[in-house]
């Protein structure tokens, strides 16, 4: 694999931010400990600069210096599964989000005690929401 340059460590963060803010299913084709590494390093779900984004993976490979190796061969194994599923969709949006679907449901396929297959896929948050999260506590009062 080619060295990881500032110029493309930049373009692979604009890539997962495009991503993260528009096909989010897309980081469902990896677990969600991948998924955190893919966020801790890249940062997608933040807008920073070039310089605070250069200055974040300084800062982050001195603190988990294998956080670099684990998060860009998840990030590879996104964007092999994102080019398939445009190459798949030609152009088009909704094949393209039918196909990347399609795609997580077959790779989060479970078997439960009694031989049935469930399909569970998950999308990390970086980051508590804690909206979402009030709003859960707020149904538990009323309902539970």
């Amino acid at each position: 694999m080619a060295r990881l340059t500032n110029d493309l460590y930049y373009a692979e963060h604009l890539f997962l931010q495009v991503a993260w803010d528009n096909y989010d299913i897309l980081y469902a084709v990896l677990p969600v400990t991948q998924q955190w590494q893919v966020h801790a390093f890249f940062q997608p779900s933040k807008t920073l600069t070039y310089e605070e984004l250069i200055n974040h993976r300084r800062t982050i490979t001195k603190q988990q210096p294998s956080l670099p190796h684990q998060a860009g061969k998840a990030h590879f194994k996104m964007g092999r599964i994102y080019l398939a599923a445009s190459r798949y969709a030609e152009g088009d949006k909704d094949k393209f989000l039918h196909a990347l679907k399609t795609i997580v449901l077959s790779l989060n396929r479970h078997k439960t005690g009694n031989g049935k297959e469930i399909r569970v896929a998950a999308i990390a948050r970086p980051e508590p929401d804690f909206k979402l999260l009030a709003k859960a506590l707020m149904s538990l009062t009323k309902y539970g």
